[in-house]
């Protein structure tokens, strides 16, 4: 969405979201996040994400340059493509703006997953 600040998980239109072979393919939306900020009211003096995926961890990742804040947005997912959703966000403040981001994930024996988020910031690379 504009300026990173949209969310959005699309399926394929066939039976319980499961892309099958075609020719055309139809896509059906099944959840937007619309993150939103509550002091300021024009867009782009609130936001300017830098989004990094993470599937294997359920994560999605926004850098927002112009509040110094990482979001992190859980996967959760479903016995099929359309029962997955995002429940839940998670907000971590940082000292200085990022201008870019990548992020990696491994699984644990226990089933768990670590991930390393690596930051290019204004004055520092931070792990």
């Amino acid at each position: 969405g504009p300026l990173n600040q949209e969310v959005k998980i699309w399926v394929s239109g066939y039976e319980e979201g499961w892309l099958l072979p075609s020719d055309s393919e139809s896509w059906i939306c099944v959840q937007t996040l619309d993150i939103r900020s509550s002091s300021e009211t024009n867009p782009e003096d609130a936001f300017f994400n830098q989004v990094v995926a993470l599937p294997r961890a359920g994560l999605v990742l926004l850098a927002n340059a112009k509040k110094n804040t990482i979001y992190a947005v859980h996967i959760e997912y479903g016995p099929n493509p359309t029962a997955t959703r995002m429940d839940y966000i998670s907000e971590f403040i940082v000292t200085m703006p990022i201008l870019s981001l990548i992020g990696t994930s491994d699984s644990l024996p226990d089933g768990d997953h670590l991930v390393q988020i690596y930051c290019v910031q204004t004055q520092a690379i931070q792990q």
